[in-house]
C-alpha cells in the first residue's frame, strides 16, 4: 500500500517456494477495484488488464525459454525477466530510430 492509501498493482512470481514481485506502473485507488487478478471499476480497466495480460505471457514465455531455470533463485529469475524485458524494449527503440531516422 502508498503511503496515500492507494494500491500498486505488482505481478507475482512463485519460483522454488518463494514469490517475489514485479513491480507495474498501475496504481488503483482501492483493492476493491481489483477482483481475481483483473482489474474492474476503474476508468482504464480494459487497457490495463491488457497490457498485465501481455506482460505476464511475455514473462511466463521468457521463463519457459531458461534451459536452466531450476539453477535459479526466485531473485534471479525476476532480474532474467526484466533484463529480457529491457532488452527487448531497447531493440524495438533501436529499430525505431532506425527506421525514423
Amino acid at each position: 500500500m502508498l503511503s496515500d492509501g492507494r494500491h500498486r498493482i505488482r505481478i507475482a512470481v512463485a519460483h522454488k517456494r518463494q514469490t517475489r514481485y514485479i513491480v507495474t506502473p498501475f496504481i488503483l485507488d482501492s483493492l476493491s477495484q481489483f477482483r481475481n487478478g483483473r482489474v474492474i471499476r476503474h476508468e482504464h480497466a480494459d487497457q490495463i488488464n491488457s497490457h498485465l495480460r501481455k506482460k505476464v505471457d511475455d514473462y511466463i514465455r521468457l521463463a519457459a525459454s531458461l534451459d536452466d531455470a531450476q539453477g535459479l533463485t526466485c531473485t534471479e529469475l525476476i532480474h532474467f525477466l526484466r533484463e529480457a524485458q529491457r532488452r527487448k524494449q531497447m531493440t524495438l527503440m533501436l529499430l525505431t530510430e532506425e527506421y525514423l531516422g
